[in-house]
């Protein structure tokens, strides 16, 4: 039960992967490199109109996944949003996230972009907390299919008495849990473009975000077995891919076999 609920937490990092997800921890340590970035950027790519909520859905079957992006603020080096995912229909057994996720956008000097989700709560008085950036290749170096590796650190808290009673056991030193996830990002093929119901974007930015590994750094041996299988499944699942149209933002995003589209924005 609780490897599920941090896959869950881990793989909405991934989507940051819808999304989606500075300096990596690990791999890229600094977000600020002197060289400058040439050709297009990263900040052609984004939304960056303060307010404008843009809407991502599947459009098939009964039950029909929704994410809705706000940006809810910019500046030279950093474009926030306010993720808010749902999924509506007869029985889904999905329930919308209840509050936003603050996810910021960094703009590196060099041209990369960084995608850190930051602290959000999970179900059943769990927080999951993530340090540590995302980094995608510059918008110059995309065509090339190079990928970039960085990783993320998360910990897992229990915030009422019930998760501490039910977390007791996992981990080995009586601390929350703590673990490192590891991913390469690379560029990705545009072809001649995609189409949803809100337009046809063909200037378009591509990438692929595929989790290499995760360890828990402090977990107890049950725990820890537990979490190599949570691990092997996150691989299982596979890689997102994720489309950005100029002037637009995100416009398309796979992730676990599900395609999102972007529907409308408003604001």
């Amino acid at each position: 039960m609780i490897a599920a609920g941090i896959l869950v937490g881990i793989m909405a990092v991934g989507a940051g992967g819808c999304a989606s997800f500075a300096s990596a921890t690990g791999l890229v340590k600094s977000p600020h490199s002197k060289a400058a970035p040439q050709g297009p950027t990263w900040a052609s790519y984004l939304d960056r109109q303060p307010g404008r909520t843009c809407t991502l859905t599947d459009g098939e079957g009964p039950i029909q996944s929704t994410l809705a992006q706000t940006v809810s603020s910019v500046s030279t080096t950093v474009v926030r949003y306010q993720i808010q995912t749902a999924a509506t229909g007869p029985q889904s057994g999905i329930a919308p996230t209840r509050n936003p996720i603050s996810v910021p956008y960094e703009l590196m000097a060099d041209g990369r972009l960084g995608v850190a989700p930051g602290s959000y709560p999970l179900a059943n008085g769990l927080r999951f907390a993530i340090s540590g950036f995302e980094v995608y290749p510059a918008v110059a170096d995309l065509p090339s299919g190079r990928a970039i590796r960085s990783s993320v650190s998360g910990t897992l808290t229990a915030t009422t008495a019930a998760a501490r009673q039910e977390t007791a056991g996992l981990t080995a030193d009586g601390q929350p849990l703590r673990f490192k996830v590891e991913f390469s990002v690379a560029g990705l093929t545009t072809g001649s473009g995609i189409r949803t119901s809100a337009g046809t974007y063909r200037d378009l930015a591509g990438v692929v975000v595929k989790p290499l590994s995760m360890t828990a750094l402090n977990a107890s041996p049950a725990a820890k077995a537990s979490l190599d299988a949570a691990g092997g499944f996150m691989q299982a699942l596979g890689a997102s891919r994720l489309y950005f149209a100029k002037g637009v933002g995100l416009v398309q995003a796979t992730s676990s076999g599900v395609t999102l589209r972007l529907s409308r924005c408003r604001g």
